[in-house]
């Protein structure tokens, strides 16, 4: 910050010195609004200070490169959708039918329902987008009970887990990119004017900790209700279909989500997808149930992998990931698989390692309350 000259002095050498520091504080401004304008260019993609001047945007192919690479790991090789498919194809490894975007955020202290609120106030026209499946704001989930235990305590989730965190399903990593490079993905962040992306930065600036945190993944083994079949009921919703948020109190939780992560060890990859492509599933069947998904770490498998998972340095590359329309609908499915003949079961005798023996270690499971749900028609 700039001081400004305070002396209430009328004499030439504090007229000069005002002068000075006015013109200390605009240049400052300017470099300000500079640096706030390549921030988003580099890391959100869409600079309001180069939407009047095509010519100088980026083009979507360079942006799709960017995003891979910034949003996994500098290391990486790879850096287009269609080099990541080839690397997984050579490495035997089952082709993604779903591209997943999350991104994590952690509040400052009181803040989820203001930060709720901004979410619920934002423009968007995701939903209508070509290949858009399903989209939840995740509220960690801090009233879970420990299911691995018997004794009625909470589940303690693992150091630097994040607040909140964004999911968005798409068909596939393009529909994700024509998304990111288009008008609904400006619309979102601020309407694609200087003023909209500068409010965006300080309204988050004053409910988070830290910048937000991408991950994205590939989908394996997707399967889903469609929307008319849909347990989903949404919450607090004016006439309009949107959700009514005070800044006060939490949102309601509108569907339930359930992440079971995995540290698979290199070599083991193609092992452990074949357990979940050879599986047989019941979940349509199952009451509450409203899609499942694999998740895969980008690059899982081949040369480029990251030493760190996305969800931090711990080496997770794989997660389940299953939304229900309630906690109580996934907590009776989570009893019921353990009995003989559950959910998740081989649909024939396996040959290889057992799942315990393709691990570094026990999986570590995360449980979200989804808020501001939105579906498409064929489900997610």
């Amino acid at each position: 910050l700039v001081r400004f000259c305070s002396c209430s002095c009328s004499c030439s050498s504090c007229r000069k010195k005002k002068k000075n520091d006015t013109m200390q504080r605009i240049c400052a401004t300017v470099l300000l609004l500079l640096a706030l304008a390549a921030f988003a260019d580099a890391f959100i993609g869409s600079s309001p200070l180069l939407l009047r001047n095509n010519a100088k945007r980026v083009q979507p192919a360079a942006r799709a490169a960017r995003t891979t690479t910034l949003s996994f790991s500098p290391k990486m090789t790879a850096t287009t959708g269609e080099e990541v498919e080839e690397e997984v194809a050579a490495a035997g490894l089952l082709p993604a039918d779903r591209y997943i975007a999350c991104n994590r955020f952690t509040v400052r202290d009181g803040a989820g329902p203001r930060f709720e609120k901004r979410w619920a106030e934002r423009k968007s026209s995701i939903a209508t987008l070509e290949g858009f499946k399903f989209f939840t704001l995740l509220r960690r989930c801090d009233d879970m009970p420990d299911v691995s235990k018997n004794d009625g305590s909470l589940k303690v989730y693992p150091e630097g887990t994040p607040d909140y965190m964004s999911m968005t399903w798409w068909q596939n990593r393009k529909t994700f990119n024509s998304w990111r490079t288009g008008f609904a993905f400006k619309e979102a962040h601020g309407g694609g004017s200087l003023a909209g992306f500068l409010g965006a930065m300080l309204g988050s600036m004053m409910v988070l900790k830290d910048a937000p945190l991408p991950a994205m993944f590939e989908g394996l083994v997707a399967e889903s209700v469609s929307r008319g079949g849909s347990p989903i009921v949404l919450k607090g919703r004016n006439a309009e279909g949107k959700a009514e948020a005070d800044g006060v109190e939490a949102l309601p939780a509108e569907c339930f989500v359930a992440m079971n992560r995995f540290n698979v060890k290199a070599g083991c990859e193609k092992d452990f997808e074949t357990i979940w492509q050879n599986r047989e599933s019941t979940l349509k069947e199952t009451k509450g149930f409203v899609a499942f998904t694999v998740l895969r770490a980008p690059n899982t498998g081949s040369k480029a992998t990251p030493p760190g998972g996305p969800f931090g340095q711990d080496g997770i590359n794989y997660s389940t990931c299953s939304v229900w329309d309630s906690k109580e609908s996934w907590m009776q499915w989570f009893a019921d698989s353990k009995k003989e003949g559950g959910s998740h079961k081989s649909a024939a005798p396996r040959e290889g390692p057992p799942l315990k023996d393709l691990l570094n270690g026990p999986p570590s499971p995360l449980f979200w309350d989804g808020l501001l749900a939105l579906e498409s028609k064929d489900g997610a």
